[in-house]
């Protein structure tokens, strides 16, 4: 509320997320609740995962990760999008024995970077099957990428103004796009032209 009293939270119920009204002194008292009954140590780590790109030159605009973190695709304002691929992840030769964090020694490989789109890539998405990103731009395209032959397989063409997000769906081979055109459509990434335009 404008007078800062109240807020709204999600909360997950039998039929589904909700969004319920609440006073933030209770908000702040249920907060405090979670926290002591959840114990952390070096054995019972938080499931959360952040990465940090460094040095990265342009905007990232939008970040895509698998659900288990080990592919991650970031897309940039240079028209270039950035795959970082854990699986193929080494321990660093240089390990601080001194340091005990968990991940301590880890580094993530270079990046597989693509080029390919004429204008600032809005969004990515990495397929299920971990193979494929999907990217979308200012070009108007959504283009499918191959992270194992670091190729562009296909240019989908079809919407008439910038593509803002691209997303697969979770059974691959479909995915969908939004655009400034004012149109969503479904794709499947075996088809040049849309299934549906909506």
């Amino acid at each position: 509320s404008p007078e800062g009293r109240e807020l709204l939270t999600q909360k997950t119920d039998g039929r589904g997320q909700v969004l319920v009204k609440q006073r933030v002194s209770e908000h702040i008292a249920e907060t405090a609740e979670l926290r002591s009954q959840v114990t952390l140590s070096r054995d019972a780590l938080p499931s959360s995962c952040c990465f940090t790109v460094y040095n990265a030159g342009s905007t990232v605009n939008n970040v895509s990760m698998t659900s288990d973190a080990t592919v991650v695709a970031a897309s940039f304002d240079d028209s270039t999008v950035r795959v970082w691929d854990m699986r193929l992840s080494k321990q660093s030769r240089t390990r601080d024995e001194n340091d005990s964090s968990p991940g301590a020694g880890w580094c993530a490989p270079a990046p597989q970077v693509f080029r390919g789109h004429s204008g600032p890539v809005y969004a990515c998405s990495v397929s299920p099957d971990y193979e494929n990103v999907l990217t979308c731009s200012e070009d108007s395209t959504v283009r499918l990428w191959n992270l194992e032959l670091s190729a562009n397989l296909m240019a989908y063409r079809g919407h008439s103004g910038p593509v803002w997000d691209v997303a697969y769906a979770p059974l691959a081979p479909f995915f969908a796009t939004a655009s400034h055109d004012r149109t969503a459509r479904l794709w499947s990434v075996e088809r040049a032209a849309p299934l549906r335009i909506m």
